[in-house]
């Protein structure tokens, strides 16, 4: 650290001229990285040395990894405070040494505390915040990813830690961050300047909200009840979106997944089981109906003439899609009943 602080106001002469001598003519991030070479070596050796400290105290592995977790944001911290400091000699960037270690901590620290699991939740949940704290900081939306991410992972853990790692559980936990994704993205849409682009701070929410969706809709198909909610959810969930983008993208799963709690509910009827060909025929002609005098604002392209993107992507095809294959399935449901194939 003193060496560092030498070079950093001008006093270390010998090693200006071996930067000047090897590196005068490297890129400006080498030079950047050897000017602070004594502080890369000051800030990675001060968690070893707490690592050391805290063993030699007889702290348990786990407690360990919670300070170290604790001492990464203060290594980020320092290098916010110093980030504006300029060198009286070499060109040093003194931040870089210590967001690196602050950040390494974050994992290191998660690591080592997972011998006990609700610590190990405790330092999770402390990299979550970080991690949307620098987000924010420096305004680069890779750090929400983290945090995204981390978050369902956190509600697994606590889910396990608390004997409740079932799949009704999870699979609400993870429809409702969806559904929480998603208005934290619209947030962070509406108070854009750019209409025509998503903020870069929703993209992070988006993309995994849409991702747990999917996982809690695997998740439920194993529970006939569970299915009928859970699917009931994800429809109205993808509907949403459609609206809010203006996109048929999200068309297609609302109207398809809609047939899984509508066959559910058939199911759970008195209605005979030869019926249930027949059964789909109300939803037909709601798709139809919903396709034609809802969506079909503007005409669809010829089939064989448009663009079969431009056809696919119409908002009235997935209902007319999804409408002319469910009649062929009222033939197959049919089958084997004379009357009702009739």
């Amino acid at each position: 650290m003193v060496s560092y602080l030498v070079v950093h106001f001008g006093r270390h002469h010998s090693f200006e001229d071996f930067v000047d001598r090897f590196w005068k003519k490297a890129p400006e991030v080498t030079q950047q990285v050897v000017s602070t070479i004594f502080l890369f070596f000051a800030s990675y050796a001060a968690p070893i040395l707490l690592a050391q400290i805290l063993t030699h105290l007889k702290l348990d592995l786990a407690m360990r990894g919670v300070a170290l977790a604790i001492a990464a944001p203060l290594f980020i911290a320092m290098g916010l405070a110093v980030r504006n400091a300029k060198s009286r000699s070499l060109n040093t960037v003194p931040t870089w040494p210590l967001y690196s270690t602050g950040y390494a901590l974050t994992a290191i620290g998660a690591m080592i505390s997972f011998g006990d699991e609700q610590l190990a939740i405790y330092v999770l949940i402390l990299n979550a915040i970080v991690y949307a704290a620098s987000a924010y900081i420096f305004q680069q939306a890779f750090w929400l990813y983290l945090s995204t991410v981390l978050t369902p992972i956190i509600a697994l853990l606590m889910l396990h830690n608390s004997d409740r790692l079932e799949t009704n559980y999870v699979a609400w936990i993870f429809i409702g961050l969806a559904y929480l994704y998603l208005l934290i993205g619209q947030i962070f849409d509406r108070s854009k300047k750019d209409e025509n682009n998503i903020h870069p701070f929703a993209a992070p929410f988006y993309a995994p909200g849409f991702l747990l969706s999917a996982t809690a809709l695997a998740i439920s198909s194993s529970d006939r009840m569970l299915a009928l909610q859970v699917y009931s959810a994800g429809v109205v969930l993808y509907a949403i979106s459609g609206w809010l983008f203006r996109e048929a993208l999200f068309i297609y799963p609302a109207a398809w997944l809609a047939t899984v709690p509508y066959y559910l509910l058939i199911t759970l009827t008195k209605l005979d089981t030869s019926l249930y060909g027949l059964a789909w025929l109300p939803l037909i002609i709601l798709y139809i109906g919903l396709g034609r005098f809802v969506f079909h604002k503007r005409p669809l392209p010829p089939v064989g003439k448009g663009l079969l993107v431009e056809w696919l992507s119409h908002p009235a095809t997935p209902l007319y899609l999804l409408a002319y294959s469910l009649s062929v399935s009222m033939i197959s449901l049919s089958y084997g009943f004379a009357v009702s194939l009739t």
